[in-house]
């Protein structure tokens, strides 16, 4: 079993060197990679994104009629275009549920 804390956290977080090459590429290219969302925030157009260990805030570019959190929203139909402005560490995820 893993245990993470302070000194085995730099291991399994990505480096912000790493995040930033996700910048300019799509929501659909995170999708394939294996990532999943934990939350989003239609008015600022991010996300909370998973590599399974760890959260990182994902901010996309939008623009456009704001989106509308309906009873059928499909966060992968709508997020899949979009392009990553910006993508930064954001908490060590809940290790009870990858």
């Amino acid at each position: 079993m893993n245990c993470l804390d302070r000194w085995s956290l730099p291991r399994w977080r990505t480096t912000q060197e790493e995040l930033d090459q996700w910048v300019g590429k799509t929501g659909a290219d995170m999708f394939e990679a294996g990532w999943t969302y934990t939350y989003y925030n239609l008015e600022e157009v991010e996300a909370g994104m998973s590599d399974g260990v760890c959260e990182y805030k994902v901010l996309f570019e939008y623009e456009g009629e704001p989106m509308q959190n309906t009873d059928d929203f499909d966060f992968y139909a709508q997020f899949e275009n979009l392009k990553i402005a910006s993508i930064t560490f954001e908490r060590i995820g809940d290790a009870a549920n990858p």
